[in-house]
């Protein structure tokens, strides 16, 4: 099925979310305006995009941005954008969405579903996503209006004005002006006596800036892709003293369920905590929202390894830099991903990002090898309908043969990672 098919499948209740949703609403003001819970919203909001099928651990600005590409302009044509018009299509929209019929003449017919698609369990990984989104949505929007309903009155019952509270409304009022009378006509006195003075008084005078920027009404909204964090590990032609060669054996594992070995160099604050986005890990490492914190082990005797590990990212500002073969902080290869990944060298102080910016799914598992001038990144993946991420370097000439050998650099920002291991490769 192609994606105008998958939206015409969903039902009523599926295509009102998603509507307001490509509308710029929070899925606490869908839940107001339908007189619901917010459970309720994320509930239908995990259905959609399975129905969807859209890519499981997108970050959110990756994620609202496929919707505003891919999704939201074919809800809007189907919809339509005028909020009294939307609200009765989407009543008349069959109860349990549509299914395609055939073909005729280059026209696909669809036909309304008689029920509903039996029910399926909610995937734990599109749940952890929905629940990402909405939290991170709140920092970017503003909160949902309060609004005070009217006060009904039961019929036959009329208005009742308290006489005695006008009565005194109206009496301070008019003492209120007898005495502002006083107090004028005494300053007229004074000011007839007073010695004339050759200030003049300057009365201040409304200026319009020329920048002034008038509100516009937007029609369609989406929350836009924030600023990505830059790479915070700021190299200096200051060296670190190279990390030599210690007795470290590979492989090593790391499970964050239990205190962590002392043989890894820490910076920052970083701590072990249950998780919170319902990925089935035991426990992680993790900071605080808007920390940052590293992990670093490893000696230049190392070559060829490969690191492996579960991350999913728990915040909007979120930052995952892993780097390899690293000799000190000015000297490694890494990838850095935010809302995407990208290759990265650092040689002598002096950084350098490689090839374009790509997604890669990490929940399930990411491994990321060396191999002589050769690093590779896997996106692993649980569900057999979708491929695995994959990104490989292979270091451009000036750099080949520059990183021989080096330890492991996990930093981290806004994300939890389940585990952490690494094994040699022979």
């Amino acid at each position: 099925m192609n994606i105008d098919d998958r939206i015409r499948s969903l039902t009523r209740n599926e295509i009102k979310v998603l509507y307001w949703k490509c509308r710029g609403d929070q899925y606490k003001q869908i839940a107001l305006r339908y007189d619901k819970g917010v459970k309720w919203v994320q509930g239908l909001m995990t259905s959609v995009y399975r129905k969807l099928g859209v890519p499981k651990g997108l970050y959110p600005p990756d994620l609202w941005e496929y919707l505003k590409i891919e999704v939201c302009p074919i809800v809007i044509q189907l919809i339509g954008d005028n909020e009294k018009s939307a609200e009765e299509n989407l009543e008349r929209w069959p109860l349990y969405g549509m299914r395609v019929l055939g073909q005729s003449g280059g026209t696909t017919i669809y036909e309304e579903k008689e029920k509903e698609d039996p029910d399926e369990p909610p995937d734990p990984e599109i749940m952890a996503m929905v629940l990402v989104e909405q939290r991170e949505e709140e920092k970017t929007q503003p909160p949902p209006p309060i609004v005070i309903p009217d006060q009904k009155r039961l019929p036959g019952q009329t208005r009742r004005f308290p006489v005695l509270g006008c009565v005194l409304i109206g009496l301070g009022v008019f003492f209120a002006v007898v005495m502002a009378g006083i107090n004028y006509g005494g300053r007229f006195l004074n000011s007839l006596q007073a010695t004339p003075s050759n200030t003049q008084a300057v009365l201040p005078q409304k200026t319009e800036s020329p920048d002034e920027v008038l509100p516009t009404q937007t029609v369609f909204l989406l929350p836009s892709n924030t600023p990505e964090p830059t790479f915070t590990l700021e190299p200096t032609l200051t060296f670190t003293p190279e990390v030599p060669p210690t007795a470290v054996p590979l492989p090593i594992r790391e499970d964050f369920s239990r205190q962590y070995s002392d043989l890894w160099t820490v910076t920052g604050n970083p701590f072990l905590s249950e998780s919170t986005a319902n990925f089935n890990f035991k426990g992680v490492l993790t900071t605080n929202e808007d920390e940052r914190a590293s992990l670093r082990i490893g000696n230049t005797a190392w070559t060829d390894y490969l690191v492996e590990l579960r991350e999913v990212a728990i915040w909007m500002n979120k930052d995952l830099i892993i780097g390899v073969r690293v000799k000190d902080l000015n000297n490694m290869v890494g990838l850095e991903c935010t809302g995407s990944c990208r290759w990265f060298v650092i040689y002598n102080g002096i950084r350098e990002e490689i090839g374009k910016r790509d997604s890669i799914y990490m929940a399930d598992k990411f491994t990321l090898s060396a191999q002589g001038d050769t690093f590779t990144a896997v996106g692993h993946t649980n569900d057999p309908n979708m491929d695995d991420f994959q990104m490989l370097l292979v270091l451009p000439p000036k750099y080949q043969g520059k990183f021989p050998g080096g330890g492991v650099l996990l930093e981290i920002l806004g994300v939890e990672i389940d585990y952490i291991a690494i094994y040699p490769i022979r």
